[in-house]
């Protein structure tokens, strides 16, 4: 640990803090609504979830008042319990702030072993100390919650770090901290730092200076959103993201399926199809992979279907050249459901299609007869199906007949189906809706290569994440929301439909375009970075350089971490704790919300 933390409020882990149990109001309208216990891993596209059990832990402290006896048996101090927090009523502090202490929580019979770790000074008017208050948890007798049916992976050893409950790398910090005059790093409280937060912002508008953000892939719709409306008005043009670090769940879940990371479809293979059927789910290539799009558009004839959850540049696009039948509107977390209803449409109407010699030689017989008695069950059967993943009744009829007719394309031998999924826009959850397609595919034989070097059908892979269609649209420096451009009547556009005078976005025209590869390159002006999310000094290519610029005197930065490492402590002009991960709810675009 940087020895500056041991003066700054921080705990090892979020099992320190009060469990909340009601789901956050800006998620839903009316009354609070308690939390089902549904918790999902934060640390890749994979989707590995289960339930928490909610409700006090065994062993939790019903104690309020009494004495807390110290393990080592040198002292009892009169305590009171308040939440997370024990008030030890002490004239002089017993540890310094960040200290540990063992011991139990006495009242009577009762008692309770609690860890408690030294947080700060309670003092009367006169400023007279009336108690030292610590942090608590319960202890090294304190179970770990336990993850009831992970699916659709038991999940690796992050799923546990991502439950919050056992210490990380680097701690979580309680109060914002600044760096003094000295160089040493000293706490703030948040209104202080937010006003600190502002100015810098305020003290690096073009044209003499300049501000760069930087964010993680963790950031939501709600912050993308935020950056947009405030940022921009600003004058801060260059926002970009990890985004293109990511797409993890598009590889593992190959290796899930076949226990190695092929096969893979090249994209000259998936567009040289003289037969290809095209199923893009929730991919909106026109912005996150135009070259692709654009030859895909190209193809004469075309034949393709676009599954998503909202009306897309790319469903626009399609819609007008094969008409909005092609295009499939559905709830969000709907295309497992469709995948299956569409199995089920060829296992019932069409079981000749079933590649038998594929089955035995490449996939396991006990495997395949479980995924073919959950396609055969009637409630994937077409019209039961439309019901649910209709979002309206309008569209109900579409997805009916758009089932039967994939099914019958897929049942064709000759045609050559290539999927092309997303983890952004998209209704995709994880690895199951990737696993799901992809077996449709392999039951037909038509998943991977033909023995002489041809495509049988398969999946195309393209960059992406869970959150990475937000990052390119909302952080994009050449567009506003709705994919306006950032030119002078795209600005007039935006302000227009923001309810702005004409000129709001004059600064941000007077900003050039940065690549995130760029933010690294010699500047004569001042720049302040942002940085949502931690490691952002290993992210970056030639990184001596990138180093070098984020300790030049010219720069500075703001971590908006809730564990920062050691080189925000070292040198972060300014750090901003948000809550950890496990405590945050998250809004992703597809309407999805972990």
């Amino acid at each position: 640990m940087d020895p500056s933390q041991a003066r700054l409020p921080v705990i090892e882990h979020a099992g320190y803090l009060d469990p909340l149990e009601d789901l956050p109001g800006y998620l839903y309208e009316g009354a609070p609504r308690a939390h089902s216990g549904h918790f999902s891993c934060h640390f890749c596209g994979v989707g590995t979830s289960g339930k928490l059990p909610l409700g006090a832990r065994p062993g939790s402290p019903a104690i309020r008042g009494g004495f807390f006896r110290l393990a080592d048996g040198q002292g009892a101090y009169p305590a009171l319990l308040n939440g997370s927090y024990l008030q030890l009523m002490i004239s002089e502090p017993l540890a310094k702030t960040g200290e540990f202490l063992d011991g139990r929580l006495e009242t009577g019979e009762q008692s309770q072993p609690l860890r408690i770790r030294a947080f700060d000074l309670l003092l009367e008017p006169d400023g007279k100390m009336l108690a030292q208050r610590f942090l608590t948890h319960m202890g090294p007798e304190q179970d770990e919650p336990l993850l009831s049916d992970p699916q659709p992976t038991i999940g690796c050893s992050k799923l546990k770090h991502a439950l919050g409950e056992r210490p990380a790398l680097f701690p979580l910090h309680l109060r914002p901290s600044v760096m003094d005059i000295t160089g040493r790093r000293v706490p703030l409280f948040y209104e202080e730092a937010l006003e600190r937060f502002a100015h810098l912002v305020l003290e690096h508008r073009p044209p003499r200076a300049r501000t760069l953000v930087y964010a993680s892939g963790q950031i939501d719709y709600f912050a993308v959103f935020a950056l947009q409306e405030v940022f921009r008005l600003l004058g801060v043009r260059n926002m970009t993201s990890n985004c293109e670090h990511g797409y993890f769940s598009g590889g593992v879940y190959k290796a899930f399926l076949a226990g190695a990371p092929g096969p893979f479809v090249t994209i000259r293979q998936a567009l040289q199809q003289p037969r290809g059927l095209y199923l893009l789910s929730g991919w909106n290539g026109y912005v996150t992979h135009p070259p692709v799009f654009k030859a895909l558009l190209k193809k004469q004839p075309l034949d393709a279907w676009l599954i998503d959850i909202m009306q897309t540049e790319s469903a626009q696009l399609l819609s007008g050249l094969l008409g909005p039948e092609r295009i499939l509107l559905i709830r969000p977390g709907g295309d497992s459901q469709l995948a299956l209803g569409i199995a089920h449409e060829l296992l019932t109407r069409y079981p000749r299609a079933v590649e038998s010699r594929f089955l035995t030689q490449f996939a396991d017989a006990a495997s395949f007869a479980d995924f073919a008695m959950l396609a055969r069950q009637p409630h994937f059967a077409a019209e039961p199906l439309a019901d649910r993943l209709a979002p309206e009744s309008a569209y109900r009829e579409r997805i009916m007949r758009a089932v039967r007719e994939i099914g019958r394309q897929l049942a064709d031998p000759e045609v050559v189906p290539v999927a092309i999924p997303s983890m952004g826009l998209s209704q995709t959850r994880g690895i199951v809706p990737h696993c799901l397609w992809a077996n449709l595919l392999a039951m037909l034989g038509k998943y991977g290569l033909h023995p002489d070097g041809s495509l049988a059908g398969g999946v195309l892979q393209l960059p992406g994440q869970i959150n990475h269609e937000t990052h390119l649209q909302g952080l994009s420096p050449q567009h506003f929301m709705g994919r306006i451009p950032v030119n002078p009547e795209g600005a007039v556009e935006a302000a227009r439909r923001h309810g702005l005078p004409a000129d709001a976005y004059d600064k941000l025209l007077s900003v050039s375009p940065r690549s995130v590869l760029d933010y690294s390159e010699p500047d004569s002006r001042r720049e302040l970075f942002v940085f949502f999310g931690g490691q952002f000094a290993t992210n970056m290519m030639n990184q001596p350089r990138w180093l070098r610029k984020l300790t030049d005197q010219q720069a500075q930065f703001v971590v908006i971490d809730p564990a920062p490492d050691d080189f925000c402590l070292k040198h972060a002009a300014l750090i901003l704790p948000t809550p950890p991960h496990v405590a945050t709810a998250r809004l992703y675009q597809n309407g999805e919300w972990r």
